[in-house]
């Protein structure tokens, strides 16, 4: 007689099903699952009787499992960032580029006129 949980009901092999609310469960009801599933079961009816289970819950046979968790990180702000950066840097560098070949056409001893009758800018050396 193997019980299988689901969606809320116990099904027996015979297909009896008992619904899992707590006035349902009858003592043999609870013992029997207790007995198919190879478990025990536990009454207490004062804290006495259930410092006795605690008791006997810590005398079963316990096992060390020993697992490991690692969560790698990986934080991926520096993507955008880096990104960003790079833009900045690059638009900085075009100002300056930009700058820098002005003032090589412009340079100290040539000056800039208007021309009066075309309204023309002239370079003068």
């Amino acid at each position: 007689m193997q019980p299988s949980v689901r969606f809320g009901f116990i099904r027996w092999q015979s297909a009896t099903r008992l619904p899992l609310e707590k006035k349902s469960w009858t003592k043999n009801a609870l013992q029997d699952v207790a007995h198919t599933s190879g478990g025990a079961y536990f009454f207490a009816a004062d804290r006495q009787q259930l410092n006795g289970i605690y008791q006997e819950l810590d005398k079963i046979e316990t096992r060390e499992v020993n697992t490991l968790v690692q969560q790698v990180r990986f934080d991926l702000y520096y993507w955008p960032l880096l990104a960003a950066l790079i833009a900045a840097l690059i638009g900085k560098l075009v100002v300056v580029l930009r700058q820098l070949a002005v003032k090589e056409v412009l340079a100290p001893s040539t000056s800039v006129r208007v021309d009066p009758a075309s309204g023309k800018l002239e370079i003068m050396s």
